[in-house]
């Protein structure tokens, strides 16, 4: 007689994992403090992220706290893909997001572990737009990925 138990446990953790719903999250799901200490963190990477890609200052470098707008345009025009970076306004929102889904899942760790391993915030690797045309053609030839973002 064949078991249909490993069966029924794989569509679970499927069914589980496609279950998964990550909430989009506003300024007003945000308290003002963390807001503001998000804003503090977005205009202190917008410099760096201008001098890295494109060896510029900021031309606009602003955070709003109460609706979590920003802003981070180099002198040269360029805006940097937020989402690829760590501590600008796109990562703390994805993470806000990721901690909500895992407390929609109660005392379910199983589905909070989901949460967690399911969705990155902030690239592995982020792009430079702008670098020295040796590690541009090295950068490109070794990943492919080194194309400038439009």
């Amino acid at each position: 007689m064949k078991s249909y138990v490993p069966l029924l446990v794989a569509s679970g953790i499927i069914a589980l994992v496609s279950a998964q719903v990550y909430p989009e999250i506003t300024a007003e799901d945000v308290d003002e403090e963390t807001r503001q200490i998000w804003c503090d963190q977005q205009t202190s990477v917008c410099p760096n992220l201008c001098q890295d890609q494109a060896h510029v200052n900021p031309r606009h470098n602003d955070c709003w706290w109460e609706d979590l707008h920003y802003e981070c345009v180099c002198e040269n025009g360029a805006r940097p893909n937020l989402t690829e970076y760590y501590l600008t306004i796109p990562y703390n929102l994805c993470r806000a997001s990721i901690q909500k889904c895992a407390d929609n899942c109660g005392n379910n760790q199983e589905c909070a572990t989901i949460c967690f391993s399911g969705r990155q915030c902030g690239a592995k690797d982020p792009r430079r737009v702008n670098s020295t045309s040796t590690t541009t053609t090295a950068t490109s030839t070794a990943t492919g990925t080194n194309k400038p973002s439009g």
